[in-house]
């Protein structure tokens, strides 16, 4: 018996390499196929059971539609109406919501800029926001909530934050002069009044002359008159403040040159002086909040 036993032994051991290998393939095989089998079982249950509890769901959809659908056909036309209203109101609330945060974002970038603003020379910056516009003067005047309790007199220059071409961070720049003043509001005459009139300097001729506005809506640019006949004008020059009309700092950027219709820089008026366009570096219209420039006390 035990030799029987060894000869079972010693055949096992005969088994060769590739059998084996044939083995495991098999088992894998087999392995996969009860794997596929239960994939493919448990799909068709999962069909069968949503078809099968299809016809209870959709009857316990319909029962459930149809309740609400009586419901609001026993509403009357006076409770229909106010939920409407209600629910305009809500979607009006939402949008107004999202219009003050939008709002609220911009303001705070502008007041951000507003700060960074310094004195300059032995002037100093009156922060300030727009109160009022008249519509007939939208973007010649404005009111401001400062006046001379805060030191504003009337010429004081008064700027906004703006970003320019040829700098990489918010600077002042001009955007008019005090017209008049109460304690505590003032009139700003804009670039683009007829009253405004200030004198200015181009950065690259360094030639001065008078910056006049036109009280034109549909050119919303000022006239730079007054300038030697010689002065060499290019497109794209800025303008700037100087100290040449009173109490204002020099050296605030107010503008640029654009060309006329004709395509130059600069037209010749009666042989005795050139007249520029200036553009200014921001619209009044689109101005909230502002800094006058007064003189610091000593």
């Amino acid at each position: 018996m035990n030799r029987g036993r060894d000869k079972l032994l010693a055949k096992r051991r005969e088994i060769s390499p590739p059998r084996m290998i044939a083995y495991a393939l098999g088992a894998v095989i087999f392995l996969l196929l009860i794997l596929a089998a239960y994939y493919t079982i448990r799909r068709t249950a999962a069909r069968m059971s949503a078809d099968f509890y299809y016809p209870f769901l959709k009857a316990a959809r319909g029962l459930e539609n149809s309740y609400a659908d009586g419901a609001l056909l026993m509403q009357n036309n006076k409770t229909l109406a106010a939920a409407l209203v209600k629910l305009q109101k809500e979607n009006f609330e939402l949008a107004s919501g999202h219009a003050v945060q939008q709002d609220l974002k911009q303001e705070n970038a502008a007041l951000r800029r507003m700060l960074r603003l310094r004195k300059k020379s032995n002037f100093v910056p009156v922060f300030a926001e727009v109160l009022t516009r008249d519509p007939m003067t939208w973007n010649e005047q404005f009111v401001i909530d400062r006046g001379s309790a805060a030191g504003i007199a009337e010429g004081d220059p008064v700027v906004t934050s703006a970003f320019i071409r040829s700098m990489s961070v918010p600077t002042a720049v001009l955007i008019g002069r005090i017209k008049s003043v109460s304690r505590h509001t003032a009139v700003v005459s804009t670039v683009l009044s007829p009253d405004f009139k200030l004198g200015v300097t181009l950065g690259k001729s360094r030639a001065s002359g008078i910056l006049e506005g036109t009280g034109d809506a549909a050119a919303p640019y000022s006239l730079l008159r007054y300038l030697p006949v010689k002065t060499r004008l290019a497109d794209g020059d800025m303008a700037f403040t100087n100290s040449y009309s009173g109490n204002n700092p020099p050296g605030i950027p107010v503008g640029e040159i654009v060309p006329w219709a004709d395509g130059q820089p600069g037209r010749e008026q009666d042989h005795l002086y050139l007249e520029a366009c200036i553009r200014p570096f921001v619209l009044p219209d689109t101005v909230r909040f502002v800094a006058v420039y007064i003189r610091e006390k000593s």
